[in-house]
């Protein structure tokens, strides 16, 4: 980009998705195959401003279209549309499991879990993260009963991520058993819905698009 950020930038739609990073500041005219970035919400194109300087369009953690006069200093991989009817910020789980090790190559094996570090002997909880989103495992005190043995689940959690449909056929292929198939919801997700082997809920999901809650039905009270 030119110092005077006056170059004009034609990028093209990848499949459904669009990610624009640009210099913080930068007032850059940009000519695209569609609305204008200012209307983002309708063609699910994302801003991300940055300090460090770089205009690219990313696709599932690849640059495929980027200003050559610009180094490209970060990539981002996993990033995925903006929904303002699912909205997400750093929350760290904590999930009990009656056999934490089990668990925890059941979830490896079924869900991609990766296992960052480990503590206690014996084992007493793990640190771990399914894309990006990172999760606490610990191991259950006696007496503790998990969902399967007490016969109903007693909480969710909400995982996203870009793939969704390779991750389902993962999960099928390890025996998870699927609540939900994969599908898009009214809210704008694409999502499905699988239980662990202690019979935890999981939600693994998709920003599809980026729906304002009153589009489909919810009444906003305080607005953004």
């Amino acid at each position: 980009m030119a110092k005077d950020c006056s170059e004009v930038l034609k990028l093209f739609r990848v499949e459904q998705f669009w990610l624009i990073e640009a210099a913080a500041g930068c007032h850059a005219n940009f000519c695209l195959d569609g609305p204008s970035p200012k209307s983002f919400h309708v063609e699910q194109l994302c801003w991300r401003i940055h300090k460090i300087g770089a205009i690219c369009v990313f696709f599932r953690g690849r640059v495929i279209a980027k200003n050559q006069s610009v180094k490209v200093e970060q990539r981002y991989a996993g990033a995925m549309i903006r929904n303002r009817s699912v909205l997400t910020d750093v929350v760290l789980p904590h999930v009990i499991y009656k056999d934490l090790g089990a668990a925890i190559e059941w979830l490896t094996r079924a869900f991609g879990f990766v296992e960052h570090y480990r503590y206690g002997d014996p084992l007493s909880g793990a640190q771990g993260r399914f894309a990006n989103a990172w999760v606490m495992v610990s191991a259950g005190k006696p007496g503790y009963r998990n969902p399967l043995e007490l016969g109903f689940g007693t909480q969710s959690l909400s995982v996203f991520l870009e793939d969704v449909e390779g991750h389902h056929a993962r999960a099928s292929r390890a025996g998870a058993r699927i609540l939900e198939e994969p599908h898009e919801t009214v809210y704008g997700e694409f999502q499905y819905a699988a239980e662990d082997l202690e019979g935890h809920r999981w939600l693994f999901s998709r920003h599809a698009r980026d729906l304002s809650p009153d589009v489909w039905g919810a009444t906003i009270i305080h607005p953004l």
